[in-house]
């Protein structure tokens, strides 16, 4: 299985009052985004405010904890 075979269509999620793929037709996701585990500390810290003082107009940072 290749990883563009994971994500589910609009079609096939069948939710149709889900809105996930309106600006993108039948896809709910998108390809060239980078994602990068790291442990809570000073490594995770430095790069969250790395990351977020690289942010321009447009773009979009989201972390978990």
């Amino acid at each position: 299985m290749e990883p563009t075979d994971w994500p589910l269509t609009a079609t096939e999620r069948g939710s149709p009052a889900v809105r996930l793929d309106a600006r993108r037709g039948e896809a709910a996701w998108t390809g060239g985004n980078r994602v990068r585990p790291l442990v809570i500390g000073a490594v995770y810290f430095s790069e969250l405010l790395a990351a977020l003082r690289a942010q321009r107009a447009g773009d979009l940072c989201l972390f978990t904890e």
